[in-house]
């Protein structure tokens, strides 16, 4: 299972390295994610933000993978 999700992120993060985004892309990630560390969010981040100037990366402390909800009134304001 895991082999499969992490070919499908290695495609993607391949994609967006040579077409990128064409909006402009808000990632909101918690520090606290144990199925999505923060490196893989800054990785994330890096990779959009080559291409799409508009990128913005919020890092929200005591949350976890669902951070939106977790902390939706810190998300909704951002």
């Amino acid at each position: 299972m895991y082999v499969v999700l992490d070919e499908d992120k290695d495609e993607f993060f391949s994609k967006l390295e040579r077409i990128g985004m064409q909006r402009p892309i808000m990632l909101f990630w918690g520090f606290n994610d144990p199925t999505a560390p923060l490196t893989d969010g800054m990785e994330l981040y890096n990779i959009i933000a080559a291409k799409q100037p508009r990128t913005s990366m919020h890092i929200v402390n005591q949350a976890g993978h669902h951070s939106f909800r977790e902390r939706a009134a810190e998300f909704n304001r951002v």
